[in-house]
C-alpha cells in the first residue's frame, strides 16, 4: 500500500514520496502476478521490450508497437510524485494501484474535483492521473542508469500514448459502484493524453484496478499525483471564460425582455 503525504500548500518537498517507500531495485519486468506494491515503484526491466523483433539489417531489436493515439510529452511541472509504475503484462495480468489518501490530501484533490463548479484558485490543488508510456522511449534511459532511473525524471521525458484497437480497460470505485471505463483509447482525456482519475478518489483506502485482455508489454503505465498541469489550467481558464460569457449573455437578454415594450399610436380618423 503505497502512503502519500502531502502538505496543504505548494513547497520544494510538497510531492515528495517519504523515502522509505521508495525502493531502488534494478528491474521491472512484465507482470506476472497481480498486483503493484511500493517494491513495484523502481522496477525497471534493463533487457529489450517482449513484443520485439530482431533487424536482420543491423541485429538491433526494434519495439513493434501497436496502434496509438498521437504521443505527446506531459508537462508536469518541477513537482510530481509518481505513486506506482508498471510495464504492461504480456500475458494478461491485471495490474491493481492499491494507496491511501488523507484527509490534507483529499481536501486538495476535492479543490480539484470541483474545479468546474467553482472560482476558486485551483493551480494548487492536487491532480490524480493515470499515464501510458511507449517502453521504446523508456529503454534507452533505463539502459543508461543500469536499471535504475529517477521516475519523476524519466517518465516525463517520455511520450504518453494510449492503445486504440481495444484490449484495456480499469475499473474504479465510484459511490457503492464499481465503474468499467475504457483505456484504448479513453472516454476522456486531456491534451497531454492524461486520464484524470481523480473523482473517483475518496478518503483512506483506494484502489484501482487495470485490466489487460492482450499483449500490453509494449506500454508502461503510471499513476501520478501532482499539481494541476500548464494545460490542464488552460483548459480551466477557457471553461470559466466561457461561462462568464454565457452568464453575461443571459444578463444582456434577460435585460432586454424586461424593457418596457414601447407605445403603439394609432392613427384615430375623426
Amino acid at each position: 500500500m503505497t502512503v502519500l503525504r502531502l502538505p496543504a500548500r505548494r513547497s520544494p518537498d510538497s510531492l515528495r514520496v517519504p523515502s522509505d517507500t521508495v525502493i531502488n531495485a534494478p528491474i521491472f519486468q512484465p507482470a506476472e502476478q497481480e498486483g503493484v506494491s511500493e517494491t513495484d515503484v523502481l522496477q525497471f526491466l534493463n533487457t529489450v521490450p517482449l513484443g520485439s523483433k530482431t533487424s536482420a539489417d543491423n541485429g538491433l531489436r526494434q519495439t513493434i508497437l501497436a496502434p496509438t493515439r498521437e504521443p505527446r510529452k506531459i508537462d508536469f511541472g518541477p513537482e510530481m510524485v509518481v505513486i506506482a509504475a508498471r510495464r504492461g503484462s504480456s500475458s494478461g495480468v491485471p495490474m491493481t494501484i492499491h494507496f491511501d489518501i488523507d484527509d490534507i490530501q483529499l481536501s486538495l484533490i476535492s479543490l480539484w474535483q470541483r474545479w468546474d463548479k467553482t472560482s476558486d484558485d485551483v493551480s494548487e490543488s492536487m491532480c490524480l492521473t493515470l499515464a501510458c508510456y511507449l517502453w521504446a522511449d523508456l529503454l534507452p534511459e533505463v539502459q543508461r542508469t543500469n536499471g535504475s532511473p529517477s521516475l519523476e525524471k524519466l517518465l516525463p521525458a517520455a511520450r504518453c500514448s494510449w492503445p486504440t484497437k481495444g484490449g484495456l480497460s480499469m475499473v474504479v470505485q465510484h459511490g457503492q459502484d464499481d465503474w468499467h471505463l475504457p483505456l484504448s483509447p479513453p472516454f476522456h482525456e486531456s491534451s497531454e493524453n492524461l486520464v484524470d482519475v481523480s473523482r473517483f478518489v475518496k478518503s483512506e483506502k483506494n484502489t484501482i484496478r487495470i485490466l489487460q485482455h492482450s499483449d500490453m508489454s509494449e506500454f508502461v503505465f503510471a499513476l501520478h499525483a501532482h499539481f494541476p498541469t500548464r494545460q490542464q489550467l488552460e483548459v480551466v481558464t477557457r471553461r470559466r471564460k466561457k461561462d462568464m460569457k454565457w452568464r453575461d449573455d443571459l444578463k444582456y437578454w434577460s435585460r432586454q425582455v424586461d424593457a418596457p415594450a414601447p407605445r403603439v399610436w394609432s392613427n384615430v380618423c375623426t
